[in-house]
């Protein structure tokens, strides 16, 4: 009988052996090792020691639970960290904290009794806010109340950022105010804001008579609100705007009238996006709803210094604000004074914020006993005919003679 012969390389299976002969020594693993990067799981220990401190170091940074005032050179990068801290950790407003942080920067640098945020303690505090309420002129109404009561605030914010309890602080700041009366334009006044001729520039002219009713109607928080404003945020076909408020730092949704919406005769949305942002649009542009004459996007700061100054010009006691106080007051007329109602179309969260116009909204029907809304979108003259046409019982929309406005005013819808 013959020997069987095999190579080296060949093994024989260590069982079996007359059942599956000879086995070749297999290779592939050996080629597959060199393609296959070794998974190890993470080891206890020193390297996990060395994880969890990098870690610990990047949320300091990142997401600091405290702030460490002892980290920081001056103050504008403490509060720089105090802000970080405020938005990421707490999830409050950025708008919120600018306020703060412009207080906290003015009593750092108070002539008398400075607080030192490196360094804060309940004395400083004490008697920094207890020499302002003796002396602060305005501390006798609303206004200055307030003034002391959000120093207060800001200190408090300040405080926890950096780890400080203010409970035993001993500090009771003065009571809130009163609620102001709030001053607002009556109808004709507004539908002059919306109509006066601005700038001999075609444009920038149809800009801020645009901006003005579009405020008034929508009532919303002049200037952070409209100077973000995206092309996104109007719904022409379905009747609505839904914008993001940097104060809440939620996203609003509100149904509007088709005059406000899509009416060719009237400073709708539809004709600003399709015939006059396009005037001035380029590559600054973005996809925000209301560009500078230049195309570029407005900034929060100068769109409210701009509106104030040519508001002004019309009526002095205007303020953009004017135009969210109008739309409150507008709302509660149209709707009967139905302070639920008005609180959901404003997305009001606490219902009382609704109700501090209750008062103003009642005395100002008895002045302008018409549907404020509807009239700032019609023609002044038709305001006494539509008002003979109303019941006593109760608010009705104005109705339309269905003439056009007269020659002096010009076409309402551009």
């Amino acid at each position: 009988m013959n020997q069987i012969k095999y190579n080296k390389s060949d093994t024989p299976l260590s069982q079996n052996n007359e059942i599956g002969g000879l086995q070749k020594k297999c290779e592939i693993l050996l080629k597959l090792g060199q393609s296959i990067e070794t998974i190890s799981t993470p080891t206890l220990g020193e390297d996990s020691v060395d994880l969890e401190y990098e870690l610990r170091k990047r949320y300091e940074l990142t997401k600091p639970r405290l702030i460490n005032p002892a980290n920081y050179n001056d103050v504008h990068s403490l509060l720089n960290a105090v802000g970080h801290w405020w938005i990421k950790t707490m999830r409050k407003g950025p708008s919120t904290f600018t306020r703060r942080r412009n207080l906290l920067l003015d009593m750092a640098t108070s002539p008398v009794f400075p607080i030192d945020l490196f360094n804060l303690n309940p004395d400083q505090v004490y008697y920094l806010l207890s020499y302002l309420e003796e002396n602060y002129h305005k501390v006798t109404n609303r206004n200055g109340k307030d003034a002391i009561r959000n120093r207060w605030k800001s200190l408090k914010m300040y405080a926890q950022a950096i780890g400080k309890d203010t409970s035993n602080w001993n500090y009771v700041p003065p009571e809130r105010g009163k609620p102001k009366h709030k001053i607002v334009p009556l109808p004709e006044t507004v539908y002059q804001l919306t109509h006066t001729k601005y700038s001999e520039d075609p444009y920038e002219n149809a800009l801020y008579q645009y901006l003005m009713i579009h405020g008034f109607i929508i009532g919303w928080r002049c200037a952070s609100e409209p100077a973000i404003m995206k092309l996104g945020d109007v719904h022409l076909d379905e009747g609505y705007v839904h914008f993001f408020q940097p104060k809440v730092g939620t996203k609003r949704l509100s149904v509007l009238e088709p005059e406000i919406m899509t009416m060719a005769t009237r400073k709708c949305f539809k004709n600003w996006k399709d015939k006059w942002r396009p005037k001035v649009e380029n590559q600054y542009s973005g996809d925000y709803l209301y560009l500078e004459p230049s195309g570029k996007p407005f900034t929060e700061k100068y769109l409210r210094k701009r509106l104030s100054a040519l508001g002004k010009s019309v009526w002095p006691d205007f303020h953009p604000y004017c135009q969210r106080d109008f739309c409150f007051i507008a709302r509660l007329i149209q709707n009967d004074f139905n302070i639920k109602k008005v609180a959901d179309w404003f997305e009001h969260d606490d219902i009382r914020s609704t109700e501090y116009y209750v008062k103003d909204a009642q005395k100002y029907y008895t002045m302008r006993p018409i549907d404020w809304i509807k009239a700032v979108l019609k023609f002044p003259n038709h305001w006494e005919e539509e008002n003979s046409l109303k019941s006593k019982e109760g608010l009705k929309t104005p109705i339309s003679t269905g003439n056009s406005p007269e020659e002096e005013y010009g076409p309402m819808g551009i």
